[in-house]
């Protein structure tokens, strides 16, 4: 989110989330829109003789260019992040034989990953559980009971699909 984007709110956020996600995050309601490539050079209107409609087409192409060239740096660093954390074992049925995981975005490998690895089984919502029933102990900043337990009641809604009201974490 932090890196500048032609969406200032959630930056290339949407390589790494669902379009669903994403919408709901977003302004203006709309899925995520990876910028177009701009090409090789920019291409001036018909007729463009004056000398500032052409600086200005340029200046254009080159920011459009620019952005272009962060979004690819980006979405690299994203997939190396991915590739370079997790075993490869986890991603070889998307492994390409010679570009590796050149070809596929982000969201591709977080997806298999959720899909065929991701489910929530009722352990892990036992270990939640437990996590926020666990005893505080005044030594310890409230301030970490109640993250624990915000955290947690997270973890239920969206991962297990299962509502905890805040009376009940009181």
């Amino acid at each position: 989110m932090a890196i500048t984007s032609s969406e200032p709110l959630l930056g290339f956020l949407g390589l790494v989330l669902k379009n669903a996600s994403f919408i709901t995050l977003s302004n203006n309601g709309a899925p995520y829109q990876p910028p177009p490539d701009p090409g090789t050079s920019p291409t001036h209107a018909a007729g463009a003789a004056m000398a500032t409609q052409i600086t200005e087409t340029s200046r254009l192409f080159t920011v459009q260019r620019d952005h272009y060239k962060t979004y690819c740096e980006f979405k690299v660093i994203l997939i190396s992040m991915i590739t370079n954390n997790c075993p490869e074992k986890y991603l070889t049925p998307l492994k390409h034989p010679i570009t590796k995981f050149r070809q596929c975005t982000p969201i591709q490998l977080l997806d298999h990953l959720w899909n065929e690895y991701g489910t929530i089984t009722s352990h892990d919502l036992t270990v939640n559980y437990n996590k926020m029933t666990a005893q505080w102990n005044p030594p310890t900043p409230i301030e970490d009971l109640f993250l624990q337990l915000c955290e947690g009641q997270e973890f239920a809604r969206t991962e297990g699909n299962e509502t905890i009201a805040d009376s009940q974490l009181l």
